[in-house]
């Protein structure tokens, strides 16, 4: 009995020694990654380029997946049942429109990024214009440091109102500049837009809007930016122009983008 009781004590230690020397093996080094980071905006820097911001939710997705690879003592952009790429980065909450990832093993930090940027696609990525945040994760096991860079153009984090508002002041400031009054704002579409997303597709038809001469749909990841199809209509003869926003993740739209509806009244 003394015996049993023993070998089950030893076991126990074991276990908890094995499992204790799982979680080491899967910790994140944190430290090198910032280091890291620091060495892509100095290249960013050497190229003209602004510097990406850190993102923690790019680093979260960048944990999950080196992690995999760690496990699976390999390198993949995505292993057997695991998410994309997009759709790993979009369960941690980020908007965002451009994604992008770098992955390699090596002996350290700055032999991790030397290959990087000898590599033409990785070299691309680091310095890629539209990206603007980052996130790297790390993690050493078997004599091997395996490390995923995460790269994303985050979206504005704006409310639907807020995103109406954006897109109103921003066609008025085009108005005035081109010496016209502004428009009076109408109602709020935020219903007619989330419609519109619910469908997936981008269209007016179906929006009962009595008195409107012109409809306007589109969908934005940068709404102080007029697409084409709203810029046309800046020098109309119009007094009054209703909005609607609803940010949306659908089929076409993954990561979420706002969906807009306006409406142009003589």
């Amino acid at each position: 009995m003394m015996k049993r009781q023993g070998a089950i004590a030893v076991s126990a230690v074991l276990c908890v020694v094995f499992l204790a020397s799982l979680v080491a093996a899967q910790a994140n080094d944190e430290d090198g990654s910032r280091r890291l980071a620091q060495l892509v905006n100095a290249e960013r820097r050497k190229a003209g380029l602004g510097e990406l911001a850190w993102e923690d939710r790019l680093a979260e997705a960048a944990l999950r997946h080196v992690r995999m690879m760690a496990e699976q003592g390999e390198l993949s952009h995505q292993f057997p049942g695991e998410a994309t790429l997009r759709e790993r980065v979009t369960v941690t909450g980020l908007r965002f429109n451009d994604v992008g990832e770098n992955v390699a093993y090596d002996h350290g930090v700055e032999p991790a990024h030397a290959s990087f940027m000898a590599s033409r696609g990785h070299r691309e990525n680091i310095l890629n214009a539209r990206f603007q945040a980052i996130g790297i994760a790390m993690v050493r096991r078997g004599g091997r440091l395996y490390v995923v860079e995460d790269f994303a153009r985050p979206m504005q984090e704006l409310s639907d109102e807020q995103v109406g508002d954006t897109v109103f002041a921003t066609f008025n400031r085009e108005r005035t500049a081109r010496k016209m009054f502004p428009l009076a704002r109408g109602r709020d579409l935020h219903q007619d837009a989330c419609r519109m997303a619910k469908s997936d597709r981008v269209s007016t038809e179906g929006a009962r809007l009595p008195g409107a001469t012109t409809l306007v749909a589109f969908t934005t990841f940068q709404p102080e930016e007029l697409p084409a199809s709203a810029k046309a209509r800046v020098d109309g003869g119009f007094s009054r122009v209703a909005i609607g926003a609803c940010f949306a993740r659908t089929p076409s739209y993954p990561s979420g983008t706002n969906w807009v509806l306006m409406a142009f009244y003589p």
